[in-house]
């Protein structure tokens, strides 16, 4: 069977209109804002026959969800949600729509912001508005495990969640909901222990696992047996780390990622039945994945990971079967399937590659016919994007990786002024890094490097493993650095390193150990005082603190000593950074004092440090206003500092 390509008018009409708002900007002829809009489309999903397509879209600045009948596109329904985020959707079946969204409040209080995440069910039946699931006391909690979905039951008027409720002054416990999608009302369907940290669902409601935490070095998966569950296999402990992810596609089994010695991940099947961990699903001894990919009946049945770029891998013959007809029909773009009905037949696909934006396409099986939906960037149109290359090359102590090299159009790559990305610096779709592409338009080589794994700073649970990351990071991106400039591709007078959070960090930390290499850095809401995190944890959470947070670093934040921690610690040793830096925060959201401790410390030591916030921004770039404002603060500071 091959797919056709074709255009629909009326489904294409459905985006176009969105997408126009955005476009009218490019008559403005600004790059920051032309790079700093936010895509037409985030989140995608079929229903499960495939009768309505519900999309994720930003209008004038607000959050909508809009819901729109296949076969009759001129129906359509949008439901506004605000300046909060729309992190996900799920249908379960045609008659329910659940929508997952973050949201930043602040505390009147004590003036302190606080992000949680709710979820909200929006019904086809009657244009009533978005439901809350009503917790019944169960507490909504920061960290973004607060009613998360775990079980899309056949039963389309019920779901199962897991949601946090408060044990006692200091600890939370999980606990597994029944929630009735008519009301809203939930009640508690099991109870777990205090140490439970996760729920396993067969898709009927029947807990088929659980996961439980009783201690920072290692997890239990506990069965269900005969009035109470029992242990069959413990995973997660020192030395092997591990994390259960999903349950497979066959039901029967847990996939779970297991780390090597190096930080790589690989991704196995843990039998329910013996506790036996059996062959890899999934295993790349040159690349680690990134995530693992879930279908409508949130089993694992893929993975992503970067090779270049990010591409899908499924493990369903079927599934890779379909991914290759669409990239044969769309050649030089990945294709992602992001929902796809019960019958199998309908899907809705993201195509994508490093140059050019992302596109939503409905795929027919059954009719052998692709439509082309909409556009993520339509403002973007005819305008000369960076070259991207793939960029191969051998860190000094033997690891072969890839990175992401970008070139300015129109410029010949002899001596450029480099920017240098830890990690994908832009938050958005899979593999178009407006961030990025805005620096090559502004005439930067831009170099994402390589990495020898995912494993990030919070991955880290002692002080060993801590160094030797950091250690591995510099490597991976030194090696890199110094290709280019061999290469004579980049002016090893004009260097800049870029990236935010964990990247920020290890930004920051480059002006520490490649003291005469960078001439400068900026970071995005950095990490700077790990001693500040350990110390918070230990005062405000229990021994039992690791159930709440999916982070070694928090599980094992006793064994951290204070001494080593501020050896480690930007904030203690900002004496030691050589170069200009810019700091970039945001007005919510109280990471705001890692960087004012950063800045404090940087002009106690008479170094050049600027620093500026983003105003009502939560962290996330989730707004327009915030991506241009951090573009212009970026591209002034970088023009200074090597040129463009």
């Amino acid at each position: 069977m091959k797919i056709r390509s074709l255009l629909s008018a009326g489904l294409f009409g459905v985006f176009s209109t969105i997408g126009a708002m955005d476009s009218s900007i490019a008559a403005e002829d600004n790059a920051t804002a032309l790079f700093g809009a936010l895509p037409t489309f985030g989140e995608a999903s079929l229903s499960a026959s495939g009768r309505y397509l519900a999309f994720a879209t930003p209008i004038e600045g607000d959050y909508n969800v809009t819901i729109s009948e296949v076969d009759s596109p001129g129906k359509i329904r949008r439901i506004a949600f605000g300046r909060s985020e729309i992190v996900s959707l799920h249908w379960s079946g045609d008659g329910y729509l659940l929508v997952r969204i973050r949201t930043v409040t602040k505390d009147v209080a004590d003036l302190t912001d606080s992000t949680f995440y709710q979820t909200f069910i929006v019904s086809t039946a009657n244009t009533a508005p978005p439901l809350p699931i009503n917790r019944n006391g169960h507490l909504g909690f920061d960290g973004g495990n607060a009613d998360q979905i775990v079980d899309l039951s056949p039963d389309p008027t019920h779901i199962y969640v897991s949601a946090l409720e408060r044990y006692d002054n200091r600890r939370v416990q999980y606990k597994l909901l029944k929630v009735d999608l008519t009301t809203g009302s939930s009640s508690i369907a099991n109870e777990g222990k205090l140490e439970t940290a996760k729920w396993f669902s067969d898709g009927a409601g029947h807990v088929l696992a659980r996961v439980d935490a009783p201690g920072p070095e290692h997890d239990d998966v506990m069965i269900p047996s005969p009035g109470q569950f029992r242990k069959i296999a413990t995973l997660n402990t020192p030395g092997a780390p591990a994390t259960i992810v999903a349950v497979n596609e066959d039901g029967r089994s847990l996939a779970v990622a297991l780390q090597d010695r190096n930080g790589r991940s690989s991704l196995h099947s843990l039998d329910l039945a013996s506790g036996v961990l059996g062959a890899s699903l999934y295993q790349n001894a040159n690349s680690d994945f990134e995530q693992v990919i879930l279908d409508r009946r949130l089993r694992a049945i893929g993975v992503l990971y970067r090779d270049g770029e990010i591409r899908s891998a499924y493990f369903s013959p079927d599934l890779q079967r379909v991914q290759k007809q669409i990239e044969s029909v769309l050649p030089g773009r990945a294709a992602h399937l992001l929902s796809t009905t019960a019958d199998g037949n309908k899907t809705i696909v993201l195509t994508t590659s490093a140059q050019s934006p992302p596109a939503l396409h409905f795929v027919n099986l059954s009719t052998s016919r692709i439509d082309n939906i909409g556009e993520s960037y339509p403002q973007l149109r005819g305008i000369r994007l960076a070259e991207v290359q793939r960029f191969d090359y051998r860190t000094r102590d033997g690891y072969s990786l890839t990175g992401v090299l970008m070139l300015p159009p129109g410029r010949q790559p002899n001596n450029l002024p480099l920017v240098v990305l830890p990690g994908p610096f832009g938050y958005g779709l899979i593999n178009f890094d407006w961030f990025a592409q805005f620096l090559a338009h502004q005439g930067y080589a831009v170099l994402e490097a390589g990495k020898r794994s995912t494993r990030g700073l919070f991955d880290m649970a002692n002080i060993a493993q801590l160094r030797e990351w950091r250690a591995a990071k510099q490597e991976d991106i030194g090696s890199a650095v110094e290709e280019l400039v061999v290469r004579k591709i980049a002016d090893p007078n004009r260097l800049c390193i870029i990236g935010n959070g964990d990247d920020g960090y290890t930004a920051l930390s480059s002006l520490m150990s490649e003291k005469t290499r960078y001439a400068c850095a900026v970071a995005f809401r950095p990490v700077t005082d790990l001693g500040m995190i350990v110390q918070d944890t230990r005062y405000n959470y229990s021994g039992l603190a690791y159930n709440n947070f999916n982070s070694a670093l928090i599980r094992n934040h006793e064994k951290f000593r204070t001494n080593e921690l501020d050896d480690v610690s930007l904030v203690k040793r900002a004496d030691l950074i050589q170069g200009s830096v810019l700091l970039i925060d945001t007005d919510k959201v109280f990471w705001d004092s890692h960087s004012l401790h950063m800045r404090d410390a940087l002009q106690r030591a008479n170094k050049h440090v600027d620093r500026i916030l983003l105003k009502d921004e939560d962290g996330e770039l989730s707004r327009a206003e915030s991506r241009v404002a951090l573009l212009n603060a970026v591209d002034k500071f970088l023009a200074a500092q090597i040129g463009n």
